[in-house]
């Protein structure tokens, strides 16, 4: 199954209104289509920063997400035991939690997207059972508590921009202290830092502009 419009500020544009606090206003869920869904070229507007999803993937696999912006929702995407999603050329802002990766939200892959001005993280991920996530070539800038923060095993972080996350405390990525062998590679941090408690977290070939960030 194929959603599309026209472009992000095109002519495909939904706006939902007065969603409740876990209504979605798109849900991909469990039935006989589920799998290789395609959601693409659309504006998905909500009213309320603290209620609703934008989009919820539940039992959903192989989603493709591209050329979305996604704005005014509790959490812009929602996932949980959903499998090999991935999420292009995305533009999220002015929601709670940009992406939300719940309960086995496996292999996601989030790249070439722009995740800016959540109220609280770009992507969240929540808890330690779900592995093998890769984030790159993203920008994360003015998220209230940070860019990312990962709970999961496994995950790749590489070829991001950080700016202006955190507020004073200027998380850029916070690895949480179930995150298992967690890779942090080849990112720019203008201002912004990443903060480890994990297990076998690794980095290489970071860069650190207007800022000495402790080592890891």
């Amino acid at each position: 199954m194929v959603i599309a419009g026209v472009g992000q500020n095109g002519e495909g544009q939904l706006v939902f209104n007065g969603l409740a606090s876990n209504q979605a206003a798109i849900a991909v869920t469990p039935g006989r289509n589920t799998a290789g869904v395609t959601i693409r070229d659309l504006r998905i507007v909500g009213d309320n920063p603290l209620k609703g999803r934008g989009i919820e993937l539940d039992n959903a696999h192989q989603v493709n997400l591209e050329r979305l912006r996604i704005s005014g929702f509790g959490n812009g995407i929602y996932g949980r035991q959903s499998f090999s999603t991935v999420i292009d050329k995305v533009s999220m802002h002015d929601n709670n939690i940009n992406i939300f990766q719940g309960f086995t939200a496996n292999t996601w892959r989030v790249t070439n997207s722009v995740l800016n001005q959540a109220k609280r993280w770009g992507i969240y991920q929540s808890v330690p059972d779900q592995n093998s996530s890769v984030y790159s070539g993203n920008r994360f800038e003015s998220n209230g508590l940070g860019g990312i923060h990962v709970a999961g095993l496994g995950t790749v972080i590489q070829n991001n921009e950080f700016e202006g996350n955190g507020g004073v405390a200027n998380v850029a990525i916070r690895v949480h202290g179930a995150a298992v062998d967690t890779r942090i590679l080849s990112n720019l941090y203008s201002g912004d830092c990443p903060i480890n408690a994990g297990i076998g977290t690794q980095t290489a070939f970071d860069i650190f502009s207007f800022v000495a960030c402790p080592a890891i």
